[in-house]
């Protein structure tokens, strides 16, 4: 079934909160990775789950650092809104490279979410990443641009 959601306010503001995080990952940046979250939000991913908002900056912290290269893709999702309540689907792609690997990897899988509307607005609650495949990433030969400086924020 589609779903149709009558609070297309609340949808807008869930689709941008998946959005926000996929951009903060992208930009390596913590701080706003960690702020998407409820602060019980909890992250189940490779068999491990991760608990409340500072532990998961001190997990981004880390992944983030280990990572030369982190380059996330979240695909147009489904959301279901339920009053102060939804929950979320999301299929995805990412490449990213280790700092002690000469091999970049590329992951696809699917992200699904509860997420709760707070004093702070819509954030995760719980956040599943489950693995489709993944693999080394074979990239042709080119040369690496940076982020355009006009994509800045």
């Amino acid at each position: 079934m589609i779903p149709h959601n009558k609070d297309i306010e609340a949808e807008l503001a869930i689709r941008h909160l998946a959005a926000s995080y996929t951009d903060a990952v992208n930009r390596k940046d913590p701080e706003d990775a960690a702020a998407v979250w409820a602060q019980d939000g909890v992250l189940v991913m490779f068999g491990q789950e991760v608990r409340g908002r500072d532990t998961l900056l001190k997990a981004y912290q880390r992944t983030f650092q280990a990572r030369s290269v982190l380059f996330q893709m979240t695909h147009s999702g489904l959301v279901v809104v339920d009053g102060d309540r939804a929950r979320c689907r999301w299929w995805l792609h990412e490449i990213n490279q280790s700092v002690k690997s000469e091999t970049p990897m590329i992951f696809f899988g699917l992200y699904q979410d509860d997420v709760v509307r707070t004093e702070e607005g819509w954030r995760f609650a719980r956040r599943q990443l489950d693995e489709i495949r993944s693999g080394p990433f074979n990239f042709q030969a080119g040369d690496r641009r940076s982020t355009p400086t006009w994509m800045a924020l």
